[in-house]
């Protein structure tokens, strides 16, 4: 996706963000598929707490955060 200027009208902002959520959306499934493979994977679960922050789903994202927090400090625990 292209930036937008700041003075870009609503409309367009509108547009850009339903853009943003549906590929938020469709990302989701595959990231959750790659998660049961790799539970373990720092990036992995940073990046669908992202989304679900990206998605106002703060249930879930402060879920996986909680999760990549506990993840991060077990990894440097183990150095």
């Amino acid at each position: 996706m292209k930036e937008l200027p700041v003075d870009a009208d609503l409309e367009v902002v509108i547009v850009m963000e339903e853009k943003a959520v549906n590929y938020f959306t469709k990302s989701l499934p595959y990231l959750k598929k790659v998660y049961k493979m790799e539970p373990t994977d720092e990036a992995i679960v940073h990046g669908i707490a992202a989304v679900y922050y990206s998605l106002n789903d703060t249930e879930q994202h402060i879920k996986y955060y909680n999760l990549y927090r506990d993840l991060k400090n077990s990894n440097s625990n183990n150095d």
